[in-house]
């Protein structure tokens, strides 16, 4: 189990870092943290962190579950951790909780939470059943893009979210679980 760095150009992979866990893991996602530590999500086994001068690997000071499916830091240099099931949680890079986001206390659609990302200041949330939920977090309020059952213009096509990617032409690509990809432009 090790992590490699890619050199391109010369087309070869050296190992970077031996992972110094017993454990399985299957990484969902990198978040590089400003203090030279990197971030690893697992899908399995909650989040665990590197000193990128160092190498020392252990679990990371993140309340927020085992089974994660998504994070994303932000602008404002906070952490947002989606974990199957639970909605989604916003931490200091610190590890302090900021808000929790679930069913149970804010308007998210639904609490599989697949995917995140950041466009125009707020958090694009990609849901497994909900659509996808776009929070201001400054505000805390929600607004949601659905397939709505037949309509067929300004709907999407499924409410399974699977992927977010904002382009550089200001484009949003949502990738859908049952139905492809989907473009979104502003006209």
């Amino acid at each position: 189990k090790a992590i490699y760095q890619l050199e391109l150009g010369e087309e070869r992979a050296t190992k970077w870092y031996d992972l110094t866990t017993s454990e399985e893991l299957r990484i969902v996602k990198l978040c590089l943290l400003p203090n030279h530590t990197m971030l690893i999500g697992s899908r399995w086994n909650g989040v665990f962190s590197i000193n990128l001068q160092n190498g020392q690997m252990k679990q990371a000071p993140y309340d927020c579950g085992l089974e994660i499916t998504d994070m994303l830091i932000d602008r404002q240099k906070r952490l947002w951790i989606a974990t199957y099931n639970e909605g989604v949680r916003c931490f200091r890079t610190t590890g302090q909780l900021i808000r929790s986001y679930h069913t149970g206390n804010a308007d998210l659609s639904h609490n599989i939470v697949l995917c995140l990302e950041q466009r125009q200041g707020m958090i694009w949330m990609g849901t497994d059943g909900g659509g996808i939920n776009i929070l201001n977090p400054e505000s805390n309020h929600f607004s949601h893009i659905k397939h709505r059952a037949g309509e067929k213009q300004y709907t999407l096509p499924t409410n399974s979210i699977n992927c977010l990617h904002n382009d550089a032409y200001g484009n949003l690509w949502i990738g859908g679980v049952y139905n492809g990809l989907i473009g979104l432009s502003r006209v």
